[in-house]
């Protein structure tokens, strides 16, 4: 950030926007403290959100011990709650005095974005979570179902960001490649995951022509984002990680079903559920003395 001189008509506060079309762009906020405490709550939300990243890059085979995934999920709750702020009650005072080409975090429509992104995080963390704890014997059914529900809640938060993203697209000077990829990886995976745990559903009911049905969605779901997972390493191994899991359950209900059980597999008739478990709420936003050095611009 850098003041700029504005010939005797107050402060204009000068700052960077990185989340744009993968450019550094600079922007001259004319509004004063507010336009800073604006963005000042933007830069906040977002390093909350890249702490957070460091927990979830635990690896699955070091995490069932740990508590990284569960300490991720409530860092960006916390994110969640400053992008709301921002979108609720910081922004709204603001939107006269703005430029018309503004930072895209200035924007609401953004900042409802970003809250989107970080709850689907967290109920990914709260996935994974339940994946590390349980056991793989007990309660295979319930266990499956659980996945399943929290998987399709994780679906909507991405689904729902990816609708903002869309319709919202006038008011942003362009998006970062690794913003879209993001959402669109989080939305897929987190629905082959869900066909997945379905089709173990399936095989817990004994339908297995159903499981065979899932299984195989799976990785049309999967498919769909083979190209944004290539953006970041950590997405392009978990998505190989994951489509090799896909492929094994095809093969392993397919098996299954032409040498022993011979169901009809009738894709239409299988489903995943309307509506999910929600782990992630957002936590309110408060300014406090930890929140950033200057915490009156916050409040």
């Amino acid at each position: 950030m850098r003041t700029k001189d504005t010939g005797g008509a107050g402060v204009s506060l000068r700052w960077t926007s990185t989340s744009e079309d993968g450019t550094v762009k600079t922007y001259d906020v004319a509004c004063g403290l507010f336009g800073e405490r604006a963005m000042a709550l933007a830069a906040y939300a977002g390093a909350l959100r890249r702490i957070a990243r460091d927990g979830l890059l635990v690896p699955v085979s070091e995490a069932a011990t740990s508590t990284a995934a569960t300490e991720a999920a409530m860092v960006l709750r916390r994110a969640a709650g400053a992008y709301s702020h921002l979108a609720d009650k910081v922004l709204p005072p603001l939107k006269s005095s703005l430029d018309v080409e503004r930072a895209n975090e200035l924007t609401g429509s953004f900042a409802n974005v970003m809250r989107l992104m970080s709850l689907g995080d967290a109920q990914g963390a709260a996935c994974r979570r339940a994946r590390e704890k349980w056991d793989g014997a007990t309660g295979a059914r319930a266990h499956w179902t659980l996945a399943m529900k929290l998987h399709v809640s994780a679906m909507g938060f991405y689904r729902d960001a990816d609708v903002q993203l869309n319709s919202n697209g006038r008011d942003w000077n362009g998006v970062c490649l690794e913003l879209l990829a993001a959402v669109v990886v989080g939305r897929q995976t987190h629905e082959a995951e869900a066909w997945l745990a379905r089709a173990r559903v399936a095989q817990c009911e004994e339908k297995f022509g159903d499981a065979v049905a899932a299984s195989e969605k799976a990785l049309r779901a999967l498919q769909e984002c083979k190209q944004a997972s290539s953006e970041l390493e950590a997405w392009s191994s978990y998505y190989d990680e994951l489509d090799s899991r896909a492929k094994k359950m095809i093969s392993e209900t397919r098996r299954d079903n032409e040498c022993v059980y011979f169901q009809k597999v009738v894709p239409s008739d299988v489903e995943l559920p309307t509506t999910g478990v929600v782990l992630a709420k957002e936590i309110p936003y408060e300014a406090s003395h930890d929140t950033v050095k200057h915490s009156f611009l916050l409040s």
